[in-house]
């Protein structure tokens, strides 16, 4: 769960329309997202919700913060879901298909307004949101592909 406090990414992450309620998991859904808002109140969503929001903020703020295996599939989700709509093919080779992802990446984040050098623990956002990419690729790939 992506925690509270006062962090650069809230205001991003507050953007999106999260719900009060926490989903029904079940057979065949995907556990909730949780997160703390700036009150403090626990918000929820799902994977699919927020990557198919107009804005890829609040899914790239969200991937950082949350850097599992749910972080992991957001990246790779908005990655294919946008991919056609910047201008990037995406190949199957998985070295080119990773360079690929990234150019995908940097556009968001540009769409989204977000500055790739913000820190994130010392870290710039631009090389938190790659490094979840390739792990994705590499330790999930079922996910990124």
């Amino acid at each position: 769960m992506v925690g509270s406090g006062d962090h650069p990414l809230h205001p991003v992450l507050g953007r999106f329309p999260w719900r009060r309620r926490k989903p029904r998991a079940g057979r065949g859904r995907a556990r909730a997202l949780e997160y703390v808002n700036r009150g403090g109140r626990v918000v929820y969503s799902s994977i699919k919700e927020l990557v198919d929001f107009e804005d890829p903020g609040p899914a790239l703020a969200f991937a950082v913060l949350h850097g599992d295996i749910n972080g992991q599939t957001i990246v790779a989700e908005l990655v294919e879901h946008h991919a056609a709509g910047v201008g990037v093919e995406l190949p199957d080779a998985q070295s080119e298909r990773t360079r690929a992802g990234l150019r995908v990446l940097k556009q968001l984040m540009m769409k989204a307004g977000l500055d790739p050098k913000t820190s994130i623990g010392g870290q710039p956002l631009e090389e938190l949101l790659a490094v979840t990419w390739a792990l994705g690729a590499v330790v999930y790939p079922d996910v990124a592909s």
